[in-house]
């Protein structure tokens, strides 16, 4: 879906937030970095969105998110205060 010719019918949050209702964090994830790969500035809310679905289940996995340096346009305040908040729980 991320992929048609003419662009996704249905809005790329909904079907994230379709994903995130069944728990699969791991095909939201796949979904949503499929979606980003090519790192535009309108995508900034969902490349927060990725970060932070996979900064509270999975913090490895944004590590690697972040390692790879294809999300350049995400909220960088909001993922910093969700680290913090992250850390007071770890």
């Amino acid at each position: 879906m991320s992929q048609m010719e003419r662009g996704c019918p249905i809005d790329y949050n909904i079907i994230t937030d379709l994903f995130l209702q069944r728990n699969m964090i791991k095909e939201a994830t796949a979904f949503l970095l499929d979606v980003l790969k090519p790192n535009l500035p309108e995508h900034s809310y969902l490349q927060t969105k990725v970060l932070e679905i996979n900064l509270v289940t999975f913090p490895n996995e944004t590590d690697a998110i972040l390692a790879k340096g294809m999300l350049n346009h995400y909220d960088r305040l909001r993922m910093a205060q969700l680290v913090y908040t992250c850390e007071l729980y770890w």
